[in-house]
């Protein structure tokens, strides 16, 4: 596997925003997205060469020094460019029993393993020069909206007026609303994000913003 990091931190985003968390940063994107605050993960040439056993291992290393077993995130870079499918099966097994999220930009197919992960973060790409597709109606065809959450980076502001007919278009039902998650770049005015807040209340999905990025800054392995 090509590994871009891996570490202890809190989870800063989503649903489990401030759950102690170990993070898997695979190497390497199929999307140069102008806002990516990862982009030193996004060229697959870069990052460290290890096998799924030896990222088990450093997984066990941390998790064993704690008194908790704490979530694991696989992310990216784009994490479905890979095959996770031993190291999920791993990591879930009755053996280790890990709650195991998962953030993809959408783009890829549901993979056939994709019952094994907690929480599955997709992201609704609404403005990228190299988008390929965007599959988020196969996502929610196939993976209950229990375990699902379509998040929105907001770039651009003027990109809200575009998000609830997109939501209502894709007839996920109003109960699952809070399951969409609004998520502003970081270093957004205080007048920008009280925007986003805004409409989040009104239309009752659920605001993102970066918790680590406030509590340590635009540092990596946080």
């Amino acid at each position: 596997m090509k590994v871009s990091e891996i570490f202890f931190s809190i989870q800063g985003e989503g649903p489990h925003a401030g759950v102690p968390t170990i993070f898997i940063r695979l190497q390497g994107c199929n999307l140069t997205c102008s806002y990516c605050d990862t982009d030193y993960a996004q060229s697959e040439v870069a990052g460290i060469d290890m096998s799924y056993s030896e990222v088990l291992d450093e997984v066990f290393r941390i998790s064993h020094s704690l008194d908790f077993t704490p979530r694991i995130c696989l992310t990216g870079g784009e994490p479905l460019l890979q095959n996770c499918f031993h190291l999920v099966k791993s990591l879930t097994s009755q053996s280790y029993n890990f709650a195991v999220d998962v953030e993809t930009n959408g783009t890829y197919p549901v993979p056939v393993w994709y019952s094994m992960v907690s929480t599955w973060v997709v992201d609704y790409k609404l403005s990228s020069k190299n988008l390929v597709s965007n599959r988020i109606e196969e996502w929610i065809d196939l993976v209950s909206m229990d375990d699902l959450y379509i998040k929105f980076v907001i770039d651009q502001i003027d990109d809200l007026d575009n998000i609830y007919t997109i939501v209502d278009g894709l007839g996920i039902g109003m109960d699952f609303y809070n399951h969409v998650l609004i998520s502003s770049v970081y270093g957004r005015s205080q007048e920008g994000l009280a925007r986003i807040a805004k409409y989040c209340i009104k239309n009752g999905f659920r605001m993102n913003y970066q918790l680590h990025k406030l509590i340590w800054g635009d540092k990596r392995g946080v």
